[in-house]
């Protein structure tokens, strides 16, 4: 009973903390990505996804596992986090290295010689301050400090909206999204350490390090393949289809991304640990799986199908018509968000119960279906080649049904009710919204067409919640009161 009610005071507290972390952090890469939208070009764009995408996939390949290890462990004293610490650093400098060696080849494969730089910027800042944060962050989430995390978060994203936003409306172009994106790392970095409750220690033990660095690897296999799949994307879809077609497809992605962040970063930061903890208290986990994906998926599916029926006035009203041809690519990259939502608690289910292959094997499979999606559509014009950026999800999603029903003893009918029930009410909404746009408000100011398909949408979808997800409304709801993860019936 104890340790219910442990878990219990542990998840109201977590809760509350990383959803307000996320919307802080959404309404501010909202206006980072509005700063570098009205004084970036397209171009520009691409060369910095370019930049950034490497030395992203070099941390997911060395930092992401060891990370996850510390968060899964279940002790961890002041030795063993001192020692993850010093190699976790020392991993950040191997990949600032790997970074500095591939930016010049990297810029004449892509035929663009101020890429060279971009990248070696970013690679040497990005791995060495990402290195030194990750053990602070790996225990802070293990104990789901979200508060402490929340200001990290706050600090990182306010210094990169500063930074990006001087340096674009100094011209900087591709150079105001890398120094913004630094500078916020360099943020994140000093709250960290600030908020530590012991200082880090010089001293290191191989023996602890070894289990953790095992432990870490066999995690990063499921990690990085995760990572990689939309970064490969960018990466083959800019070499074939050139950097202004990648820059429309990047903004994409970075404005959908805000908005998905909101509750995904609130679900990343206290899935595992929450599934992890209902393992080491053997409670069950089905219900928490069933409300939890019925509560996202209920929070997530108006938010992103409502931004696919608005994009076409919001893009050009609020970002310029520039932007315009990015529409469908905003639209595809909203979709992919919709499907990774009703997994969104899968990984964390298999995770928790030790069970790496079958995640292991959904992310790689989807790795290679959105590979050989890209190098296929990638020759094809814009509006086809951006659902490549989707494909994955059209891979992973039925199959990573089948192995959470095999592996984690979650049944395909509960997998798919939880979710479906939302995901309808959300299309006959965008239905209803794309008929009133395209026919009784045809002729109206941009600005007022969005505000009446706001205000028609939330009232739909409200009634929609009332009447039908009044479960999923207490479960919201309820969250700060904590989860009662000890019932296993399912709905």
């Amino acid at each position: 009973m104890q340790a219910k009610q442990r878990l219990t005071r542990r998840i109201r507290s977590a809760v509350p903390w990383a959803f307000g972390e996320s919307l802080l952090s959404a309404v501010a890469s909202f206006l980072t990505t509005l700063a570098a939208a009205r004084f970036v070009a397209p171009d520009q764009f691409g060369l910095a996804a370019l930049a950034i995408a490497v030395p992203a996939i070099v941390q997911s390949v060395l930092l992401s596992g060891p990370t996850n290890a510390l968060i899964r462990a279940r002790h961890v004293d002041g030795r063993t986090s001192d020692s993850m610490l010093w190699n976790l650093i020392g991993l950040g400098a191997v990949g600032a290295v790997i970074c500095a060696t591939v930016a010049i080849p990297f810029a004449n494969f892509y035929g663009e010689p101020e890429l060279a730089g971009l990248l070696a910027f970013q690679g040497i800042f990005g791995c060495l301050m990402q290195g030194a944060v990750s053990t602070p962050s790996a225990l802070l989430s293990r104990k789901m400090r979200t508060r402490a995390l929340a200001i990290r978060t706050l600090g990182q994203k306010l210094a990169t909206l500063i930074v990006t936003a001087g340096t674009a409306i100094l011209g900087y172009g591709a150079w105001a999204i890398i120094l913004g994106s630094t500078a916020g790392l360099a943020a994140a970095m000093i709250v960290l350490l600030m908020s530590l409750p012991r200082r880090p220690r010089l001293q290191y033990s191989w023996s602890e390090s070894v289990p953790m660095l095992r432990l870490g690897s066999l995690i990063s296999l499921e990690l990085v393949a995760g990572a990689l799949t939309p970064r490969v994307i960018l990466l083959i879809f800019g070499r074939l289809q050139g950097l202004e077609a990648l820059g429309l497809l990047n903004f994409g992605v970075r404005l959908i991304d805000e908005v998905a962040n909101v509750l995904n970063m609130s679900v990343s930061r206290v899935a595992l640990p929450i599934f992890a903890s209902l393992r080491r208290q053997n409670m069950s986990v089905h219900t928490a799986y069933v409300l939890g994906t019925r509560a996202i998926v209920a929070a997530s599916s108006p938010a992103l199908l409502g931004l696919v029926a608005i994009l076409p006035d919001l893009v050009p009203v609020v970002f310029g018509a520039t932007w315009l041809p990015a529409v469908l690519a905003t639209q595809v990259v909203a979709a992919a968000w919709l499907l990774r939502f009703t997994r969104a608690l899968a990984a964390s289910v298999l995770l928790s119960a030790g069970r790496q292959a079958p995640q292991l094997l959904n992310s790689w499979v989807a790795l290679a279906a959105g590979t050989a999606t890209v190098l296929f559509l990638g020759h094809h014009d814009f509006d086809v080649a951006v659902w490549s950026y989707a494909a994955p999800n059209f891979v992973a999603v039925p199959l990573g049904i089948y192995l959470l029903a095999r592996y984690g003893g979650i049944s395909i009918w509960d997998q798919i009710i939880c979710a479906a029930g939302p995901v309808v009410a959300s299309l006959l909404m965008v239905v209803g919204l794309r008929y009133l746009s395209a026919y009784e408000l045809y002729d109206m100011d941009p600005i007022l067409r969005i505000a009446i398909n706001i205000a028609i949408g939330v009232l739909f979808y409200s009634a929609y919640m009332l009447i039908f997800e009044r479960r999923s409304l207490r479960f919201l709801f309820a969250a700060r009161g904590g989860v009662k993860p000890e019932s296993s019936e399912s709905e």
